[in-house]
């Protein structure tokens, strides 16, 4: 049981967003197979990339800071 308030944690929310890159488009393949590898960016790439911004921000506010930025 913790009897002290820490100032060193920031307990407000932070609100904001971050941009994924979208892949480039490729005019030498069909549009089908743009779609596809799309689809195996986002599975491979986008999708674990949302997943480490996610758990960042959440674990952003039981990081410790400097009283002095605070």
């Amino acid at each position: 049981m913790e009897c002290f308030k820490d100032y060193t944690v920031d307990r407000m929310e932070n609100k904001g967003y971050e941009m994924i890159p979208k892949r480039e488009f490729n005019p030498e393949i069909s549009a089908f197979s743009n779609l596809l590898l799309d689809l195996v960016d986002f599975k491979d790439r986008v999708r674990p990339m949302a997943n480490d911004i996610a758990r960042h921000d959440a674990a952003w506010i039981y990081q410790k800071r400097n009283v002095d930025e605070i």
